[in-house]
């Protein structure tokens, strides 16, 4: 809301070469420093593969894959709609079963 009542305001020029403007003096203009990123530590109380995973990866986590399913027909069909229905994609008694 500040930015859209800001946009309405006139805006005022000063000549830099105005006799209005006194007292005034440009000392310096600096590119602003970055911040540093903020970097995680592997927690200490994980085992040391845990550690050096976290090190290498920098501590991002893999986003976990569902399993592949086997079985027969039947069984994987089944499996598909139990995953469905956890999933809120469908309700129970809505699949022929």
């Amino acid at each position: 809301r500040a930015r859209r009542r800001a946009a309405r305001l006139p805006i005022t020029e000063i000549p830099g070469e105005s006799a209005e403007v006194t007292g005034c003096e440009l000392v310096a203009i600096e590119a602003p420093r970055p911040r540093p990123k903020r970097r995680s530590g592997p927690d200490a109380q994980l085992s040391a593969m845990d550690r050096l995973s976290h090190l290498l990866t920098g501590g991002i986590q893999q986003k976990q894959n569902g399993g592949f399913v086997e079985g027969s027909p039947a069984a994987v069909a089944a499996e598909i709609v139990r995953f469905l229905e956890k999933r809120g994609f469908i309700r129970s008694g809505e699949h022929d079963g």
